[in-house]
């Protein structure tokens, strides 16, 4: 995801090599830098930036899904938890939209899909439930626009 000119990469790995890290790229110098890693390990979530914070949504966590939702604030190499999303998922989609995080869909534990939307507000740091999509998907691509 990219956040005031730099590429950030969250976490991942596969069931032999996993990770908590949270590195940058910085394509100006052409180098990776480490930064504050992440509390667990952690697959299959998803990032979105908003007012400059990179926020990390859902994934799982030792083949758990969960609803974790972590901010990483890049000026202060710094990252914090907040409000879990409230239906646990992975493979999910997510946008910021008007200044609130919209989770769109995913696998649910057991690796069925779901056709949830819910919101989450960072300013109350609360989650609130949305129309949820017609047919049910996980793992769709994104685009930036």
């Amino acid at each position: 995801m990219f956040n005031r000119g730099k590429l950030y990469l969250a976490t991942g790995g596969d069931d032999i090599d996993q990770t908590s890290a949270l590195t940058a790229y910085d394509p100006v110098t052409n180098t990776w830098s480490s930064k504050a890693s992440l509390p667990e390990v952690r697959n299959d979530a998803v990032g979105v930036v908003i007012g400059g914070l990179f926020c990390l949504v859902g994934g799982q966590a030792t083949n758990t899904a969960d609803g974790a939702l972590y901010v990483y604030d890049p000026q202060g190499d710094s990252r914090t938890p907040r409000a879990p999303m409230p239906t646990h998922r992975y493979h999910v989609n997510a946008e910021a939209i008007d200044g609130k995080i919209y989770v769109v869909s995913g696998l649910l534990q057991g690796d069925n899909t779901s056709e949830v939307v819910e919101g989450y507000d960072p300013v109350t740091n609360t989650w609130s439930s949305a129309a949820d999509i017609t047919t049910s998907r996980a793992a769709e691509a994104r685009t930036a626009m």
